[in-house]
């Protein structure tokens, strides 16, 4: 994969902290560093713990894996494209079905740099 420096606190990021009401949890780095507090705003009371709560919190700490697995897939999908010659029906054929992908992984990476997609 062509790297470039990460711009974002090292992965894998894990809560740190305990769901209780009116109580912040932190997200923590691979280097235990916490980089941000989250707290809860959907419970019963607006400081306690909600499902939507839980799964955003969830969603940020998967945030860095989750970037990048899209560009894992989106380098593997060049190297599919790239590696027939320009012409060949199958490299078309890899282009149109890729497509599809593509518009998904796309944005969502450039959005993950801080790039509007």
């Amino acid at each position: 994969m062509s790297e470039t420096k990460s711009k974002h606190s090292p992965a894998p990021w894990r809560l740190d902290g305990e769901f209780d009401a009116g109580v912040e949890v932190g997200i923590l780095d691979a280097e235990g560093n916490e980089i941000m507090g989250i707290a809860p705003m959907d419970g019963p009371y607006l400081d306690e713990w909600g499902e939507q709560s839980l799964g955003n919190a969830h969603l940020l700490v998967a945030a860095p894996l989750t970037y990048h697995a899209c560009k894992v897939v989106l380098e593997f999908l060049d190297k599919l494209e790239n590696g027939t010659p320009e012409g060949d029906r199958l490299r078309t054929l890899r282009r149109e079905f890729h497509a599809p992908l593509r518009a998904a992984l796309e944005p969502a990476i450039a959005k993950a740099e801080g790039r509007d997609a």
